[in-house]
């Protein structure tokens, strides 16, 4: 079992735009809980090695990966593959947009078996 209490956590205010980030850095993944301000965009960026998924914890979030833009309310995710392609979180509205982040790097192929039979129960 690995532990974060709240004295571990980093938290990081973004001065200028009031964004505050709060990281939860584990050894195997990160957990980000942001509070992304009104009309707000983070930078566009990419991975080359890691998988990052966006929930939307509460608020209207749009998602940007190339082209392609999709609009997330609370209760629903995106998940960004390592690619060149440029992606892009935006805040749309009028509210605070709250997201989970988790990150973590890419492995190779699907694990949806594995995920489906690793749970193990006591007899």
């Amino acid at each position: 079992m690995e532990i974060m209490k709240k004295d571990k956590i980093i938290t990081k205010i973004e001065e200028k735009s009031g964004e505050v980030r709060r990281y939860f850095l584990f050894d195997t993944f990160e957990l980000i809980i942001t509070e992304l301000p009104p009309k707000y965009a983070q930078l566009p960026h990419y991975h080359k090695a890691t998988i990052e998924l966006y929930y939307v914890i509460d608020g209207t979030m749009v998602a940007q990966e190339g082209d392609e833009t999709v609009e997330l309310s609370q209760g629903e995710a995106v998940c960004f593959k390592p690619s060149n392609l440029f992606h892009l979180i935006k805040n749309p509205t009028d509210s605070k947009l709250v997201i989970a982040t988790f990150k973590t790097p890419l492995l190779s192929g699907s694990y949806r078996k594995v995920f489906r039979e690793d749970k193990v129960f006591p007899r």
